[in-house]
């Protein structure tokens, strides 16, 4: 499917931000019963094993918005009519210049009706989910409308975190995956805060999970 990039809010026109350099979509593996999240690049060209991602958010017609990353799951991983589900875990945290706290801010996601959206909890719970149907073409890539509220820019550059999972039938919810959101901030600025969370953050998976990821179990296709 084709990237989708639609704001859905009256007097806003859709817009096709330039995708980060040294960003990626979301993707996935699964092994055994277990959901690897994976980055893939914009063509589609795998890019490993990864539970950090980035995007980038910037004022357009008095809404800060953005549409990265988006999910790219590889064909054949899923099948036609498979529903791959995301949800928030934790409370929107922002960067104070050395680490991340609480944020009254509120970052939402939404992709296609209006229904079919998720906001990030005032608190460090489960928001509800967001659902991408795979198509009959068996290739999910879709672009969720990412949109920060509550915000006023303070000047220079500022990042916000957010920690997500997916959910899939018959399989146990992926482990916690992290985006990093920059506002007024360039490619490298972005880029040096991803780092900070991959080495800060994420915890070490365990040995099992390190293998699947890696592909050193074997991985599956999704059954029919």
């Amino acid at each position: 499917m084709k990237k989708s990039v639609f704001v859905a809010m009256a007097g806003l026109a859709a817009v096709a931000l330039p995708a980060l350099a040294g960003g990626g979509d979301i993707d996935i593996r699964l092994v055994g019963n277990n959901i690897i999240t994976h980055k893939a690049a914009e063509n589609g060209d795998p890019l490993g094993p990864s539970r950090v991602f980035v995007g980038k958010i910037a004022l357009d017609s008095g809404v800060w918005y953005g549409d990265e990353p988006g999910l790219l799951i590889t064909e054949g991983v899923l099948n036609p009519g498979d529903n791959l589900q995301l949800y928030f875990t934790k409370q929107l945290r922002r960067w104070d210049g050395s680490s991340f706290v609480l944020s009254n801010s509120v970052l939402s996601a939404s992709f296609g009706p209006p229904s079919n959206s998720i906001s990030t909890p005032g608190s460090d719970t489960n928001s509800s989910v967001m659902d991408f149907i795979v198509p009959p073409n068996n290739l999910l890539h879709d672009h969720p409308d990412w949109v920060l509220d509550s915000f006023a820019p303070a000047g220079g550059p500022e990042f916000f975190l957010v920690e997500a999972r997916l959910r899939l039938a018959g399989y146990n919810d992926s482990e916690s995956f992290w985006i990093v959101f920059g506002v007024n901030a360039t490619e490298g600025e972005i880029e040096e805060i991803e780092e900070w969370v991959e080495a800060n953050v994420v915890p070490a998976p365990s040995a099992a999970l390190a293998l699947a990821g890696f592909g050193l179990l074997a991985s599956r296709r999704r059954r029919g």
